[in-house]
């Protein structure tokens, strides 16, 4: 897969691991499933970002990554967005792929 690539699915991962925390403006709270999901979305873009030496070089990307961190604690817990996100730091880009067109209710 060209690298130009992962910096979009890494885009990709973290604006769905937002949009599960927050909706798209609508303001209503988000289930349990949605939240796991979104610090596996977000362990998962985390990886992908490392393992492929994709940069946070702007400004709005790292706002972006860091309200889903602050969110991701303030509801599950340091400890908690910690070992979620470590799960989906173990996950394939072909797992992550498929965690995020997974509804949270399934």
């Amino acid at each position: 897969m060209p690298p130009g690539c992962h910096r979009g699915i890494v885009h990709w991962l973290v604006a769905l691991c937002n949009h599960e925390m927050w909706g798209w403006g609508d303001a209503i709270a988000a289930t349990v499933g949605e939240w796991v999901r979104a610090a596996r979305l977000l362990g998962a873009a985390q990886a992908i970002r490392e393992r492929t030496n994709i940069p946070i070089n702007l400004p709005w990307e790292k706002a972006e990554y860091d309200q889903a961190l602050q969110r991701l604690e303030e509801i599950l817990g340091r400890a908690g967005r910690d070992a979620l996100t470590g799960e989906g730091r173990k996950l394939t880009l072909d797992q992550a792929v498929v965690l995020a067109r997974t509804s949270a209710e399934a």
